[in-house]
């Protein structure tokens, strides 16, 4: 039995008890001294009757006390109640991100790597039954994420994807495609596919002699352009200013259509030109299906039995106590 907490980071929130206790206890001192100035403070008891300082400090303690369950009920308490082998039947889905300085670019809209990601996740969101790969890139590709079932970490790894990951800048498509190719496993000719998402933007005459391996070891390659072919320009976010050649002249960034058409087409794939995500989501989906499928395991995959709402249910009945508990003690 394994007694873990779903979300570990609401015990930040702990940070508010101690804030608390402390505002509390110069409070309930500025009221002491206050009673002290109006005069004895026995006679000041017998002026206020049923006053009882005491039962409104355990008010005070009864209040810490049910935020600090509802804190534990917002973590989720959870027991691991059983370990087995999920069986799903999908594909085996890489997923290449660049994430080279042009994908900086905004002419699309919000930018180009953030419409990418805001794709790549819609699209882990509807494919639940594939296995996942993630694969940075820029001068250099890097394999972020293995092949696993695990779709939150790749939603994880998605989120922080961004240049300063990849220290050599560049678009190098043809690296990626070589890695993607060592990347599968070539036991079967089927339910293999490389989703590559870029401005496409360097000219790589070696990328369609990659594209024609992976189509031998039967890998379909779904191209997704972000950018627009008039292209823009770059702007440096350490300067604020347009990025410019060796010879001065800024540089435009453009989406290079034609290399992504070419790599797609060797694969018996499809290009998907991203501007509308629904759209792009559902075109690769569509290109998806035409893939054989394979039974995919989840090794031991754990079961789990929340107790959250224990806590909730403790948090609630604390502060109907604390509601109902008088503030002033009964006189005889």
């Amino acid at each position: 039995m394994d007694i873990s907490f779903e979300h570990i980071n609401a015990f930040y929130l702990l940070g508010i008890i101690p804030v608390l206790s402390i505002i509390g206890l110069v409070f309930f001192k500025n009221k002491k001294r206050k009673f002290r100035k109006i005069g004895n403070e026995q006679i000041v008891r017998k002026m206020i009757p049923g006053y009882s300082p005491s039962r409104q400090i355990l008010k005070f303690i009864l209040l810490l006390f049910a935020i600090t369950l509802i804190i534990f009920g917002a973590a989720n308490p959870r027991i691991s109640s059983s370990i087995e082998d999920v069986e799903r039947r999908g594909t085996d889905m890489l997923l290449a991100l660049d994430v080279s300085k042009s994908m900086l670019a905004d002419d699309v809209v919000p930018a180009r790597l953030e419409l990418a990601k805001a794709y790549l996740r819609q699209l882990l969101e509807v494919s639940e039954n594939d296995r996942i790969g993630l694969i940075v890139f820029a001068g250099r590709p890097y394999m972020q994420m293995p092949l696993s079932t695990d779709h939150s970490a790749a939603f994880m790894y998605l989120r922080y994807a961004g240049p300063d990951m990849v220290p050599a800048q560049g678009t190098v498509v043809s690296e990626v495609l070589s890695m993607a190719s060592q990347a599968f496993l070539y036991t079967e000719r089927t339910y293999k596919t490389l989703i590559l998402v870029t401005d496409g933007e360097a000219h790589d005459p070696a990328a369609t002699e990659y594209a024609g391996i992976l189509a031998e070891n039967g890998v379909m390659v779904i191209t997704v352009g972000v950018g627009t072919p008039a292209g823009t320009e770059v702007i440096d976010p350490l300067t604020g200013m347009p990025k410019r050649d060796n010879a001065g002249n800024v540089v435009i960034s453009q989406l290079n259509e034609s290399l992504l058409q070419q790599i797609a087409e060797t694969t018996q794939g499809k290009y998907i030109y991203l501007n509308d995500i629904d759209k792009a989501v559902e075109a690769t989906r569509e290109q998806l299906e035409k893939i054989e499928k394979t039974n995919l395991v989840d090794k031991n995959y754990m079961s789990y039995k929340n107790y959250f709402q224990w806590f909730i249910v403790a948090a609630v009945l604390v502060l109907l106590i604390e509601l109902i508990f008088p503030e002033r003690k009964f006189e005889k």
